[in-house]
């Protein structure tokens, strides 16, 4: 149009170029995610491929089994384990037994097999031989259910989210839940450096964390989703000694009714247990005589 000033013509040009200035950020943004989300494709194909092998293989409804919760004791019988890849069993008629609202405690060193008992009984593992009891009943040939409980590993990933989500895990977020799990676990002191607080990004495995703090982020979750059985695998090795005591005081003082397991090789509180076992040369032993 001859009629508009050429005064008006640049100034929309100007307002045109500064608003593509200001999306091309977010058009780089949008290429950089597709590009990796085809560069992913054939990665994510191939865990859906084995995800669904291993439901067939563990049966159709592993996702629906229903919580199984135990009222008496669970009891391993004679336990063995040998990874397909081994000549020799990692442990053999290994007996434990584990009562309602006992605090127990497995002592080893690493590369002792703690970890994988913590999995045998969790359910990630099934014994090469031996029994597996809950409530005087077989449990490995009850393939509708599963043990319910919180198990909290040493390695355990955060994803990429904030910490409020990391916690949550998809559950509708209860406040006064989320609360107190937050405090129990000393995550609040780390949180008065961050703006956002509890909803600070916690980046990509959670890389905005040290290795302690990602872990009391961890026991938040365990506190949070209050199962009465909660098992820690060196879930907090990588805290400092002073903060590591604070928050076994607060797990044994805040969750005095639950069944708790811990998974260790540090001897600086097996006083508070109810029962201390040692995996040591594939036996469990009992220790004796740990009173403070």
């Amino acid at each position: 149009n001859r009629d508009v000033p050429l005064e008006d013509v640049f100034l929309s040009f100007g307002i045109l170029v500064a608003a593509c200035i200001r999306v091309l950020p977010s058009i780089n943004k949008i290429a950089h995610s597709w590009g990796q989300l085809k560069f992913s494709k054939p990665s994510i194909r191939i865990i859906y491929r084995e995800l669904n092998n291993a439901q067939q293989a563990l049966g159709s409804n592993f996702l629906n089994k229903k919580k199984l919760k135990f009222d008496i004791e669970i009891c391993l019988e004679n336990i063995s384990f040998k990874y397909p890849e081994k000549e020799f069993n990692l442990f053999s008629e290994l007996n434990l037994e584990i009562k309602k609202g006992e605090k127990i405690c497995i002592l080893g060193e690493s590369g002792s097999g703690k970890t994988t008992l913590i999995e045998i009984i969790v359910g990630l593992l099934k014994p090469t031989g031996g029994l597996f009891v809950i409530d005087k009943e077989y449990f490995f040939d009850n393939k509708s259910q599963r043990l319910e409980l919180t198990y909290i590993p040493q390695d355990l990933i955060l994803m990429d989210g904030n910490i409020v989500e990391n916690i949550c895990l998809g559950e509708e977020v209860d406040d006064q839940k989320l609360k107190i799990a937050i405090k129990m676990s000393l995550v609040e002191p780390f949180l008065k450096d961050y703006e956002n607080n509890i909803y600070t990004n916690v980046g990509e495995t959670g890389k905005k964390f040290s290795g302690g703090q990602r872990q009391r982020i961890n026991l938040a979750r365990s506190f949070y989703e209050n199962n009465d059985l909660i098992i820690f695998d060196e879930s907090i090795n990588a805290v400092d000694q002073e903060m590591k005591l604070s928050l076994v005081d607060n797990i044994f003082l805040q969750l005095q009714k639950k069944t708790i397991i811990f998974a260790l090789h540090d001897k600086s509180f097996l006083h508070k247990f109810d029962k201390v076992y040692e995996l040591k040369n594939g036996k469990l032993t009992k220790l004796q005589n740990l009173s403070s």
